[in-house]
């Protein structure tokens, strides 16, 4: 009988690269012979504000807190969803829907990840151990984390590291996508045996997402494409820079993909990636696709939104010099003229891709080792 895997991540919105880390998983269960289903997860409110959130979200005319406009953009990512995550749940909230969910599906495993799952500030609600899995109860499910990701780079709430503690003791299997998520998982959470996995978007090759991407239009030619979801005049200036200075790299008809500005869908999304000249990005997952479609690109990390995620990343590959974390703009112009040796890092990824996909499948199908 082909084995049933739930997959828990955070909930699927407006956010690229949240949407396709998922996608990506549930493509690689599937190219391995399993029988994935994404738990739905949404934060758990009152009645009346779900009823007066999607009435918000839907009444012509008004734009309340962003909401209206929001789900015009949560929209134009139905399709793929529905294409790539056919075998979804409902809408689930609390933890006794999870139980039951996970009784009526039958399912033999649940996997938690990737995305920043074990940062509590991006749950929308106080149920924070569903993500250490505490509503499976029968032994007989394995319980896996792939590549789950803090967020930061410390252990942030101690008030709940004995009971995060416990439950973690019960998987069969634990992989952070941070060398800081590892060693919290070690050190902290009391898992020596956790390991360092690469984000799902990474189990897949080129050619997976060029696929998607042939469904959109070309943009312009030889652009730079400039993905900072923090918009300020700085990375404005570090676009402007490198097209001025490096011959070569584009011309000044940037494809701006921003925050207010209209929203391609996801495989328009890629396409800007796929055939750009040269990247300028903020993003995790712009980075990840810059690294896919071998690109050209500049990473400015973020640092509220975690920047261990592209040191860990970029460190493995070799590409640890594309991080761009200076104060001047023309420093970035140093970084654009360096060329990367794309044969090498494909030759890295190839590796990493090999012992991540192989620590999934195992923790899917072998006893889980004592740990120390």
């Amino acid at each position: 009988m082909t084995q049933r895997v739930g997959i828990l991540t955070l909930p699927l919105h407006n956010n690229y690269g949240g949407i396709l880390q998922a996608a990506a998983l549930y493509k690689a269960l599937e190219n391995a012979g399993k029988t994935p289903v994404l738990l739905s997860k949404k934060a758990e409110r009152p009645i009346w504000t779900r009823a007066a959130l999607r009435v918000l979200q839907t009444v012509p005319g008004q734009n309340i807190g962003d909401l209206r406009a929001r789900e015009r953009e949560r929209a134009i990512h139905y399709p793929f969803i529905a294409e790539h995550l056919p075998n979804r749940t409902g809408i689930l909230r609390t933890r006794e829907q999870f139980s039951r969910a996970l009784r009526q599906l039958g399912l033999d495993a649940v996997v938690v990840g990737s995305d920043q799952v074990w940062r509590f500030e991006y749950h929308g609600d106080d149920n924070h151990m569903i993500y250490f899995l505490d509503f499976v109860e029968d032994p007989g499910v394995r319980r896996i984390s792939y590549a789950a990701s803090f967020g930061q780079k410390d252990w942030a709430y101690p008030r709940k590291t004995e009971e995060a503690s416990r439950l973690l003791a019960r998987f069969d299997a634990v992989s952070a996508r941070e060398t800081s998520g590892v060693q919290i998982c070690r050190t902290t959470l009391g898992r020596p045996d956790a390991a360092l996995c690469l984000d799902p978007t990474l189990l897949l090759d080129r050619a997976h997402y060029a696929a998607i991407a042939a469904k959109a239009p070309p943009p312009p030619r030889g652009a730079v494409l400039n993905y900072v979801l923090d918009r300020t005049s700085f990375a404005r200036d570090i676009c402007g820079t490198v097209i001025a200075t490096c011959p070569g790299i584009g011309r000044a008809n940037e494809i701006t993909i921003r925050k207010g500005g209209a929203k391609p869908d996801i495989p328009a999304w890629l396409r800007a990636f796929q055939d750009a000249n040269f990247v300028v990005t903020d993003s995790f997952h712009g980075t990840v696709f810059s690294i896919l479609f071998e690109r050209n690109f500049i990473s400015i990390p973020n640092r509220g939104r975690g920047v261990d995620r592209f040191t860990s990343l970029l460190d493995q590959l070799g590409l640890a010099d594309r991080i761009f974390t200076g104060d001047d703009p023309a420093e970035a112009s140093a970084i654009a003229a360096r060329p990367i040796d794309y044969a090498t890092v494909g030759a890295r990824l190839d590796r990493l891709r090999e012992s991540s996909s192989d620590f999934l499948l195992g923790a899917l199908s072998e006893a889980r080792a004592e740990a120390a």
